[in-house]
């Protein structure tokens, strides 16, 4: 599991990205399913501009078909989430649980793409979709909130920021390192950029390390 202010490495932290063969090509529009739970609003944030970020990632990574689902929740719940899983009695911006951490993301659960006509199929032909569970991303709405206020930023580019940097997580980056760090800001940027925004929670962007990613 991850978290924008994990300061710890994990044991075998970019395995899961640097241990895979040569990506594939980037898949077929559609090939993603990004399902965004929400138990709470996000005023002016779409369902629309999650997908979009998580999807924006998948894509400059050329990461096969997979799922990975996004809840939106409050300060209570990811602070309980938090405290269970990385043992800080606090409320964060967003966690991360990779499905594959330490592992090689398996290139089986590829999707085989029908050439004719574009859809996907399984390997047996049969014409139903197999997504690789890729995993989970835990976002606080209230947490984001301070955040944009702080910054005097949108919710939106918050969120999305957020996103971007949770997917990145569960893809194997990591910034326990300054050259982990180096390497996982420039993907940061390059994914907002595509988005038409800009980063927003680097500390040494907006001054405001406290509670920005770090």
């Amino acid at each position: 599991m991850r978290t924008s202010d994990d300061p710890e490495p994990r044991p075998q932290s970019g395995s899961a990205r640097e241990s895979r063969e040569a990506p594939p090509a980037a898949p077929i529009h559609g090939t993603w399913r990004i399902a965004v739970h929400r138990r709470t609003r996000l005023a002016g944030v779409t369902r629309g501009l999650i997908q979009r970020a998580a999807r924006q990632v998948l894509r400059r990574e050329s990461v096969p078909a997979c799922e990975v689902s996004v809840l939106v929740t409050r300060d209570p719940e990811i602070r309980e989430l938090n405290r269970a899983w990385r043992g800080v009695d606090a409320p964060t911006d967003v966690l991360s649980f990779p499905q594959w951490e330490g592992v090689p993301i398996p290139a089986e659960a590829v999707l085989i793409e029908d050439r004719a006509s574009q859809a996907p199929l399984s390997p047996e032909g049969t014409g139903e979709a197999r997504f690789l569970p890729l995993g989970d991303l835990v976002i606080s709405a209230e947490t984001a909130a301070v955040q944009a206020e702080t910054l005097g930023v949108p919710l939106d580019a918050v969120v999305a920021h957020l996103v971007v940097h949770g997917m990145l997580h569960l893809l194997g980056y990591d910034h326990a390192s300054k050259r982990d760090e180096r390497k996982m800001r420039s993907r940061e940027g390059e994914v907002l950029e595509a988005l038409g925004l800009h980063p927003v929670l680097w500390p040494d962007g907006g001054g405001i390390a406290k509670v920005g990613l770090h």
